[in-house]
């Protein structure tokens, strides 16, 4: 085994911590650089700006890490797709070595946070300065293994970005699909249309309220005395919504009602703060307050149908929430009431909910193995990291398609 040794951050990375501009410069017209502030424009892998700043401070190139450094979300990342102006909850981080080792570097971030986070400052809301991120350590092999294993995970991180891919596009696909059905009323162009409170809608078609078609049960409110770093099933905040199961994620090994489980599949809405809708892959879990499972109440409107229905409204919830937020926006039972949608005759619902289904199965199928894929990078990162997998033989084996 090569000699290891411990590297500070600074030794093989680049550092710029962010700073904001003045609010005079910036602007959500798309005029000057797009600036980040924190993870609030942060997706999957690259952030959606939403400002844009004439007066620049510190800059994140393409390809650099965008870590969060203040606040609850210590520790979150995104990369950069482009050039970005950064405010100061970010820092951006680039490897001295290339955009692989910069992957490498996120990795090893991550894999660390919980022990970063025992050194930040602030008792509520964990600050990370520069000096100690620059001084951040990792106990590495020489350069050209650390190379070699940034490979073998980016290998990793590639497959799981592509599954990604996949299923926004049958997403999108999908979407279109419910789009012209539901909203356009493609098929029924020439047929005859009649008025209802909803504008002209095909004959025979009903008007139901969108609570009538599913139970919205809401996740249990968990006392913090009774969740714990380790257990059996992890609860689900909107935080793991978002980024997935990390080592923030804590557990609740006590009793509950069998209402506050979700499975694969289930279709879950946060409906305070930070609204969204979302298909859950990650295995059997409790589900935390302010988060709806969303169940169907017969057998004729099925997941499928609920999920793209929800997608489809989720950006009028939000508008709905921001306007009526004071602390915290939220949507309320009379929101959900009053929000109504068409429906055809059966026969009509179950021909075009098939192929929902179809969409739907492939799209939990689909987040079932990146879940696995990413699993597994997360099995592996330790054992490279103790020395106990042999860098050689991993790479061999990944070269011929492990």
């Amino acid at each position: 085994m090569s000699k290891w040794r411990n590297y500070q951050l600074q030794e093989i990375a680049e550092i710029t911590m962010g700073q904001s501009p003045k609010g005079e410069f910036t602007n959500e017209n798309g005029v000057g650089t797009p600036l980040l502030n924190g993870p609030t424009e942060f997706q999957s892998r690259f952030p959606m700006p939403v400002k844009y700043t004439t007066d620049p401070k510190k800059i994140a190139m393409k390809g650099d890490i965008l870590w969060c450094v203040r606040g609850s979300t210590v520790g979150r990342r995104n990369f950069a797709d482009q050039k970005y102006a950064i405010g100061r909850g970010l820092a951006s981080i680039r490897s001295k070595y290339g955009q692989s080792h910069t992957e490498f570097i996120g990795m090893l971030l991550d894999f660390k946070l919980k022990h970063i986070l025992s050194g930040a400052t602030g008792s509520t809301f964990p600050n990370i300065s520069k000096e100690q991120l620059y001084k951040f350590e990792f106990q590495l092999p020489d350069l050209e293994q650390q190379m070699k294993l940034a490979e073998i995970l980016i290998t990793f991180d590639n497959k799981i970005e592509i599954n990604r891919q996949i299923n926004e596009t049958l997403e999108e696909m999908a979407m279109a699909i419910y789009k012209h059905w539901f909203v356009d009323f493609g098929p029924f162009q020439d047929g005859e249309f009649i008025e209802s409170e909803l504008g002209m809608i095909p004959k025979g078609w009903e008007i139901h309220s969108i609570y009538d078609l599913a139970d919205y049960i809401n996740g249990k409110a968990f006392k913090t005395k009774d969740l714990h770093e380790q257990g059996s099933l992890p609860v689900i905040k909107i935080a793991e919504l978002k980024s997935g199961i990390s080592q923030n994620t804590k557990y609740y090994n006590g009793d509950y009602h069998i209402k506050h489980e979700i499975n694969n599949g289930d279709v879950l809405f946060a409906w305070s703060a930070s609204l969204g809708v979302y298909l859950w892959s990650k295995g059997k879990a409790m589900l935390n307050q302010h988060i709806f499972n969303v169940q169907p109440k017969n057998g004729t409107i099925g997941k499928s149908f609920i999920y793209f229905m929800l997608k489809r409204l989720i950006e009028k919830f939000v508008q709905i929430a921001a306007s009526r937020a004071t602390t915290m926006g939220h949507i309320t039972k009379e929101h959900l009431v009053n929000e109504k949608i068409t429906l055809p005759p059966y026969e009509i619902f179950e021909e075009i909910q098939e192929k929902l289904n179809e969409y739907y199965k492939l799209i939990v199928s689909n987040s079932k193995e990146l879940e696995q894929l990413i699993n597994t990078r997360n099995y592996l990162l330790p054992k490279f990291l103790s020395g106990e997998i042999d860098l050689s033989r991993t790479e061999e084996k990944v070269g011929n398609g492990m």
